[in-house]
């Protein structure tokens, strides 16, 4: 539950406006992309085959480690190249 609170002036009186708001479903939802995220990242991690991910620019921004034992090439190395070149 999030609360906010805010005075100001009701009928010419000074009072305080206060609104409550569920967050019941919001707080599941990221819970459950948390629990997606890391499994992902353990099945990155952990994968025999070498994987490396690109943006769309083909800029490596991520290596797991099976490709840095398979390249002999240390994960800093891979992350400031390309996959192609344009």
């Amino acid at each position: 539950l999030e609360t906010f609170s805010s005075y100001m002036e009701f009928n010419n009186e000074p009072s305080v406006q206060i609104i409550l708001v569920d967050v019941t479903e919001r707080k599941k939802a990221e819970r459950e992309i948390k629990e997606a995220k890391e499994k992902l990242e353990t099945y990155f991690n952990t994968m025999l085959d070498g994987i490396g991910i690109s943006d769309s620019n083909g800029n490596i921004i991520q290596v797991n480690e099976s490709l840095v034992k398979m390249t002999g090439y240390e994960k800093r190395f891979w992350c400031f190249g390309k996959f192609w070149r344009a």
